[in-house]
């Protein structure tokens, strides 16, 4: 292969065309050999001609225009000689055209006996015109001992070569245009810059370190060259992983406009998110996959789910996401549909420093519903004012529950905020800043750098909701209307750190802070077949993710390959959702009165703290060395530890409305809110006395400890294939402590699992293009510590009761993976993929509960977790980028992308389920049959303009699985089409303006349930505007 460890040389393809009316072009060779300009290398000119190259690799022709070919030896002539089979020669056409300057380059490799080559062979020329005006380059060229005098430095379609001097200077004047530029040292690896752009007089500068010819490429450069994000950059990582992955960049996520990395995994292929937040990967539920943050197993701060809520990352502090669709044993074994590793900007090499100034609008913004809140509600943090009165606190310290009817509750009852009341406001334009800077200082040949990020976004939303019950015979009984105004406010931090020693040590920290806080206002009419009811319900909650990573990579020895790394990491993720209120009134006779239901005026307090500490060592060591034969391995051990509490305190107001008219002489008392109702007055004459109604199972602790060992192999047996196998073993025990009854019984459950999970994967090289890949592997899905709580708990998020199952299992998944990939440009490709899956007791959620002898009951609020039965999914991944240079030149910054997933799954119920399940057979929960993602892009770099056009379609999918003679409840199709618009301007491009709209066409998101509307709603077109200056 051209790209190989022995070689550390770009492949350039660069062909230049002018207008001018000269009637030869040129035709301009460089040679290599191992990285090293290669003297008297002999080629024939269409079938002619010999030519040698020079002591520089250079080979220079004036030819005339049209098509050409040149001659090169595979083998060496002593070599052809010895075995008696004569030269072997390729031959390698090119096209001149009048005034061009046509480049190939030509790279050689010798290890002993043998000699092998790679060509890159021309495109179509494109062209320079001489007489336009001009703009400069510049550069400093560097090695790690200082400037590098005497570099060549050569500009596709320029004839002329320029030199570094002493302090390694370069500068030269051409044609405003774009460039790929080699720069040449015989001591040191080529590097080339792609796609380099001057426009008139402007001045471009390029500084560049060179490094050993004896270094290794993928541990020093990018190829192509590729700037780290840049969506070739992360082709060439996807290439080049030993995985069936997809790669997401920050210039990807930049040009889509999303904000955070769940809105941007939507564009992924075979990717759907859920509620906003979770990731479904081939149409798996969020407990099949695993998210990760610069390889590192994250906590969650959502009371009900293990997996961290992706809309926490903001998309400008990551520099890719890694989506690993089949597994290694590197890799945490819980594994299903794959793995998301959100890889946070690194440190840049030289100063950068960004400012961006946003604002967004809401087409249904206008005017907004709020409260009475505290003075840092604008920051996204409580200052106190929706605290648990520390008398309270104090009062049920210890899971201890306040006797009602006592004085002491009737006390306490006056201590709590009573700030009920919603009222109406305009929301404005909301305001938006992030800022980073970074730099790497080196020190007497040391680097030590920094990267700091921060951000803060407020928006307001408004959105209707009009919901329907649904009965067997597939009729409406009742329905409900839903208007929910909320404001969201993200408030993050990032610091990174960087050590680098040289090639014998690397250590990193990365610091991140992430919060967001919703604070959610809703009004709600419902109509049942017994009652008229208005609802209203005030929720603030405050989400947080701290993470601390420390992690090194040591050199042993003098072997580049001979690798020890570590990390180290803690990390707290925090749920805070102080005093959300609810409560109804009774509208049957159309005046609403106050209702005195069990579930009205509620208000609750609850915390969720979760921990995740974990520890991972591996060693890479390289068994063997040879050609084509090679064998490398990674042993490892990783401990993982888990802890989670959560604690949640309910009250409500006992209400005597007639009492409290008699009090207060105001007959029509009963219609208004508990806030204007239970005064101090009425408290102390007894009419609005404090309950608490905390449940058992509003608290539990769980802990979990994950003990992995893994060893991985990876082989090259030939030029063309390469093998990955390996196993990882992994010994987890959770432990769950629950409370039931009146008494708070203490109540403890563990589930402990032991699995070897074994991989194999093989890589085919059909050319240095394409590849081929085939995987299989086994994995694991846990239950999360919720699920095996005995009693049911309430879902906020969803509103709807949950009951736990401690009998569940562990979910075993067998994998199988295949895909074809073809790289026609550093920016294009084509990829066919196959999968299937086999699920040995799937967990889903079913509408209904366990009664006392194991049967399942239909439940319209309460579901049921169970391990279902047994489950299958399979289906196919088509994905493509091209852009249309190959129509036109004129053409060639526009692009066309997408990608298709088609996706089959179907449950088998358990017998025993059979009969209260209504459908035996089913898709899996979540799954949608298809994905389709499209985009059409226009990148200028020589104007700074991007304009991209984004399409994003899932198939239906079943949101609720249905019993008791009920359908499933289905999501149906949800079409979006966005659009998004940047444009760079001042010096050096250091401005630009992004523009964006969501949601173009804002078709209806609807449930059905048996054919019937079950929910229906708009989700609203949203735009926004940033500026962003670099420094």
């Amino acid at each position: 292969m051209f790209l190989n460890n022995r070689s550390i040389v770009f492949l350039l393809i660069s062909i230049v065309y002018s207008l001018n009316s000269f009637a030869l072009g040129t035709f301009q060779a460089l040679v290599f050999e191992n990285g090293v300009p290669l003297e008297n290398y002999e080629i024939s000119l269409d079938g002619v001609e010999l030519l040698k190259s020079s002591a520089d690799g250079l080979i220079f022709k004036d030819l005339k225009n049209g098509r050409h070919f040149i001659e090169v030896k595979e083998t060496s002539a002593q070599e052809d000689s010895e075995k008696g089979d004569g030269l072997k020669i390729k031959s390698i056409p090119f096209v001149i055209a009048d005034g061009e300057t046509t480049q190939i380059l030509i790279n050689t490799f010798s290890n002993g006996k043998d000699k092998e080559f790679e060509v890159s062979e021309p495109e179509i020329p494109v062209t320079v015109d001489p007489n336009a005006p001009k703009g400069t380059f510049q550069g400093i060229v560097r090695s790690e001992d200082g400037p590098v005098e005497g570099a060549k430095i050569y500009l596709s379609g320029i004839s002329d070569t320029y030199t570094t001097d002493s302090s390694g200077r370069w500068k030269a004047e051409v044609p405003e245009g774009r460039y790929s530029i080699s720069i040449i040292h015989k001591l040191y690896a080529t590097r080339t810059l792609a796609q380099q752009s001057v426009m008139k007089g402007k001045t471009q500068s390029l500084n560049t370190q060179l490094f050993p010819t004896g270094l290794e490429l993928e541990e020093f450069v990018v190829v192509a060259p590729h700037v780290k994000g840049s969506l070739a950059s992360l082709i060439e990582v996807r290439r080049k992983s030993s995985t069936v992955a997809d790669v997401l960049g920050a210039e990807q996520m930049s040009k889509s406009g999303d904000s955070n990395a769940a809105a941007s995994l939507a564009r992924v292929t075979g990717l759907t998110v859920v509620n906003g937040k979770f990731v479904y990967i081939r149409g798996l539920g969020e407990r099949y996959s695993n998210v990760l943050l610069n390889g590192t197993t994250l906590p969650s701060p959502d009371p009900t789910r293990r997996v961290v809520q992706l809309d926490l990352f903001p998309s400008g502090i990551l520099d890719s996401m890694v989506i690993t669709k089949s597994y290694t044993p590197e890799l945490p074994g819980s594994f299903g549909g794959g793995a998301v590793d959100l890889r946070t900007k690194d440190i840049p090499e030289d100063f950068n420093a960004k400012v961006t100034l946003s604002t967004s609008y809401e087409s249904d913004q206008g005017t907004v519903r709020t409260y009475e809140g505290g003075q840092n509600d604008w920051l996204g943090i409580d200052d106190g004012t929706r605290a648990l009165p520390s008398a309270i606190a104090d009062a049920t310290a210890g899971g201890r529950t306040l006797p009602s009817g006592s004085e002491e509750a009737k006390e306490l009852g006056k201590a709590f905020n009573k700030n009920y009341t919603v009222k109406n406001q305009r929301s404005g334009l909301p305001p938006g800043l992030s800022m980073s800077v970074g730099d790497t200082l080196k020190y007497r040949g040391k680097k030590f750098g920094y990267n700091i990020a921060g951000l803060y976004r407020d928006r307001w939303s408004n959105d209707n909701f009009d919901n329907y019950d649904i009965d067997e015979f597939n009729q409406v009984t009742g329905s409900r209307q839903t208007e929910r105004s909320q404001r969201e406010i993200n408030l993050s931090g990032m610091l990174n750190l960087g050590a680098d020693f040289g090639k014998y040590a690397d250590i990193r920290s990365n610091t991140l802070m992430l919060r967001k806080t919703i604070d959610r206002i809703e009004k709600r009419k419902l109509n049942t077949q017994d009652n008229n009811l208005e609802q209203t319900s005030l929720q603030w909650q405050e989400r947080q993710l701290f993470s601390q990573i420390l992690n090194g990579k040591h050199q042993l020895g003098s072997n580049k390959k001979r690798i020890f790394s570590w990390r180290g990491s803690y990390s707290q993720a925090l749920m805070d959702q102080p005093d959300t209120k609810f409560y109804q009134h009774v509208t049957d006779t159309g005046t609403p009165i106050f209702d005195t239901d069990s579930r009205s005026n509620e208000r609750y307090f609850g915390e969720v703290k979760d921990v995740v500490q974990e520890g991972e060592a591996k060693i890479q060591l390289p068994i063997v060395e040879t050609s084509p034969f090679s064998l490398t391995t990674k042993i490892g051990a990783n401990i993982t530890e888990k802890k989670r509490e959560s604690d949640y305190k309910r009250f409500k107001y006992d209400i005597n409305t007639t009492e409290a008219a008699r009090i207060t002489g105001n007959d029509r008392i009963a219609e208004l809110t508990p806030e204007q109702i239970c005064t101090d007055a009425v408290i102390d004459g007894g009419a609005c006395t404090l309950v608490d109604t905390t449940g058992a199972a509003d608290r539990f602790e769980a802990d979990q400890q994950i003990r992995s060992y893994f060893i991985d192999t990876e082989s090259s047996i030939s030029d063309l294939a390469r093998v990955n196998l390996g196993v990882r073993y992994e010994d987890s025990i959770q432990n769950i402590t629950t409370y039931q009854g009146s008494n708070r019984d203490k109540v403890e459950n563990s589930l402990l699992m032991q699995d070897f999970l074994p991989s194999a994967g093989l890589t085919y090289f059909l050319t240095e293009k394409m590849q081929v890949r085939l995987g299989y592997s086994e994995t694991i899905s846990r239950p999360a510590f919720k699920d095996l709580n005995p009693s049911a708990y309430y879902d906020d998020e969803r509103d709807r009761e949950i009951n736990g199952n401690t009998n569940l299992k562990g979910t075993i998944i067998k994998n199988i993976d295949a895909r074809i990939e073809w790289y026609f440009g550093n920016q294009e490709n084509i990829s066919f993929g196959l999968f299937s899956k086999d699920f040995t007791n799937p967990i889903e959620e079913v509408a209904g509960a366990f009664d006392d002898e194991g049967n399942l009951t239909y439940s319209e609020t309460g579901y049921q977790l169970a391990n279902i039965g047994n489950a299958k999914a399979q289906g196919f991944e088509i994905e493509f980028r091209k852009n249309f240079g190959f129509i036109s030149p004129f053409l060639e910054d526009l692009a066309l992308g997408g990608n298709y997933a088609k996706i089959d799954s179907e449950v088998t119920i358990f017998d025993e389920l059979s009969a209260q399940v209504t459908n035996s057979t089913r898709p899996l929960q979540g799954q949608s049959p298809y994905v389709v993602n499209v985009n059409l892009d226009y990148d200028n770099k020589d104007w700074g303009t991007n304009a991209t056009i984004l399409y994003n379609v899932f198939g239906e999918r079943v949101d609720t699985v249905g019993t008791q003679g009920l359908p499933d409840i289905y999501q149906q199709p949800f079409h979006q089409l966005d659009f998004v618009f940047q444009q760079k301007f001042g010096a050096d491009f250091k401005n630009k303006v992004k523009f964006k709209v969501q949601n173009l066409i804002n078709p209806e998101a609807e449930l059905t349930q048996g054919g019937v509307t079950k929910q229906i709603y708009r989700k609203g077109r949203r735009a926004s505007l940033s500026y962003t200056r670099t420094f």
